[in-house]
C-alpha cells in the first residue's frame, strides 16, 4: 500500500473525530459508566494494577531482556523468566572489575561517604 493512502485515511479519521467530538465523548462516557459498575471489570482492573505496581517496584526484573540478548549473542543458555533473572542476579557474586572489591565492601564505603544506595 502507498504511504499517501494511509495518510489519507488518518486525515479523514482526524476530521471525523474533530467533527463528532461531542458524540464520541458521550459514547466514551456511557461505556465508562457501564464498566465502572461491572464487578468483573473492577476485579480485573484491580489485579492489573497490582501486577503493574509489583513489576515497577522490582527494578531487577527489567534487566532480563538485555541479559537474554547478551547471552544469546555469546551462545550462553539464559533463564527464560524475569523471576529467574532476579534470582540469578541476587545469588550471583558481585565483584567490581575495576577495583576488584565485592558488593558488600562497595556498599559499606558508600554508606560511610553518605551516598544513597537504591538497588539491592
Amino acid at each position: 500500500m502507498d504511504v499517501t493512502f494511509h495518510s489519507g485515511i488518518r486525515k479523514v479519521a482526524k476530521e471525523y473525530r474533530e467533527k463528532n467530538k461531542d458524540k464520541l465523548k458521550q459514547k466514551r462516557k456511557v461505556y465508562h459508566d457501564l464498566k465502572k459498575h461491572d464487578p468483573e471489570y473492577r476485579r480485573r482492573r484491580k489485579e492489573i494494577r497490582k501486577l503493574v505496581k509489583k513489576k515497577v517496584n522490582d527494578p531487577i526484573s527489567f534487566l532480563d531482556e538485555h541479559i537474554k540478548d547478551s547471552a544469546r549473542n555469546r551462545d550462553i543458555d539464559a533463564p527464560d523468566t524475569p523471576t529467574e533473572y532476579r534470582d540469578w542476579y541476587i545469588k550471583h557474586i558481585k565483584i567490581c572489575y575495576f577495583c576488584e572489591n565485592n558488593d558488600q565492601e562497595i556498599r559499606n564505603y558508600l554508606r560511610l561517604e553518605g551516598e544513597k544506595i537504591t538497588v539491592n
